[in-house]
Order: structure tokens, then sequence, then C-alpha cells
């Protein structure tokens, strides 16, 4: 095999690699799972409103949590305590957080693409995967009088892709025949993996006919030529002739 024809599996395997090795080593932050994506504390249809929830965590480092605050008093700024412990009797609070937040940031009445979330960011709790925890908001003594409530809450965890594709081959959809489900979402992930590194080797096949061809590789190559200036030029205007006596239109 030729050096023209090695380098692009070169290139598509290390693409491949690389992609894999981030998505699977390097850490990111990860919203936990919930319903819609996120803990409602809110029950609209009994106009039922609370200060606090309990939420479920799946992956481990749970570091921040957003609270959808909505205030009913007009007042400058609230100060409020966020509260986090395990929901286990007995349990004490493992986060204590204060916070400060502007009255017009949680008015009740937000827009439509307003977004209604204070994010609240504290010291990650190691064991935190497949645990439950009660979030809770107490307000400080200028606000004791204010009405402030939680609307929903969303979690978040830093962790790698390694945790999260292990969260979701373990929690497959669907019950009947989970292993094949498990196995058809790991055969779909390698797939697309390896339609990367095709990809990106196929793109650095066609620079190489490129520069092979001596034309400049980023207007045309071997497989590219039907995409230059010169025939989208042509494709412009309608193939069939005009009529006698029409005028063709200025280029």
């Amino acid at each position: 095999m030729t050096r023209s024809r090695l380098l692009p599996w070169l290139v598509g395997l290390a693409g491949a690699l690389l992609l894999a090795g981030g998505a699977v080593f390097v850490p990111f932050e990860v919203r936990n799972s919930a319903v819609a994506g996120y803990t409602q504390t809110l029950d609209p249809e009994r106009g039922i409103a609370v200060r606090g929830g309990r939420v479920p965590i799946t992956y481990p480092d749970l570091r921040r949590i957003d609270l959808d605050l909505r205030a009913y008093t007009r007042t400058p700024r609230f100060d409020i305590t966020v509260h986090v412990r395990p929901a286990v009797p007995g349990a004490t609070d493992v986060r204590v957080i204060p916070v400060s937040v502007e009255g017009e940031a949680v008015w009740h009445d937000k827009g439509a693409f307003a977004d209604p979330f204070t994010r609240v960011e504290f010291a990650p709790i190691a064991g935190s995967a497949g645990q439950r925890y009660d979030i809770r908001i107490e307000t400080g003594p200028r606000n004791r009088d204010d009405i402030l409530t939680l609307w929903s809450i969303k979690t978040y965890s830093r962790t790698t892709g390694r945790e999260v594709l292990a969260a979701f081959v373990a929690r497959a959809p669907g019950t009947a025949a989970p292993d094949i489900h498990r196995a058809v979402l790991v055969g779909l992930l390698i797939a697309l993996v390896g339609a990367f590194g095709w990809l990106l080797g196929g793109v650095t096949w066609l620079v190489l006919a490129g520069f092979a061809s001596g034309e400049d590789p980023s207007v045309s190559s071997v497989r590219g030529r039907w995409y230059t200036l010169a025939r989208f030029e042509r494709w412009r205007w309608p193939v069939r002739p005009p009529p006698p006596g029409a005028r063709h239109p200025p280029r």
C-alpha cells in the first residue's frame, strides 16, 4: 500500500480513536436524569408551590443545581440558603449554600424565552450516584414575610463519558429483551465512531487527490469537480431554450 493510500486510513483511525477516547475519558458536566430533564415541585392543578423537592441523582460528583425560583412579592433582593441532604431518615445537610438574587430575576411572571433558573454551585458530592437528595430553600431575615417558591429543580454532575455510557446502557429502553436493546445501543455507538473515522479518512483522501492532480483542493478535487463555481454558473439558468424574441436575463 502506497503512502498516499495509507495516510487516509491512518487519519481516519486516529480521528476515531481520539473521538472515542475523548468521549470516554474527558470529564464534562452532564445533567442528571429526571422526567422532562428536571424535577417539578409545583402542582399547577391545585395551585400549590413549595420550597423544596426530592431529586434522583444518576452520576457521581453532584456539584450544581439550578433552581426555578418564583417570587410573588416585590423586593429588591432575596437572601436565601440552599440546603442539600440525603433523602434518608435522620440525615443532616451535606451542603449549605448561601445565595443572593435580585428580586426582578425571580419574579414569577417570566417572559416566553426567559431562563427561569438560578444557578447554584458547590463542592462535589462524591457518592451521589444512585442516591436521592432533598433540596430545600430558606429565606433570610429580611425576606421572612416575602413569598418565594420553588417550581422545579435541575441537577448536574461532572463526570466522564464512561459513567454516562454505563448508565445509558444499564437503563436500556423497553422491558422485553433488555440485553438485545443494550447490544443494539452499543453497536450504534460503535458505528457512529466508525462513521466519523471513515468520513475523516475520506476527506483526507479527497485533499490528497486534489494535490496529486495539480488543482487547488479547496475548489475542486477528483470527486468534487461537480461542485465547482463554473458548473454552478451553468446550472443557474434553465436548460430549455427561451422562446423566440425573448431576451436572456443579464448575467
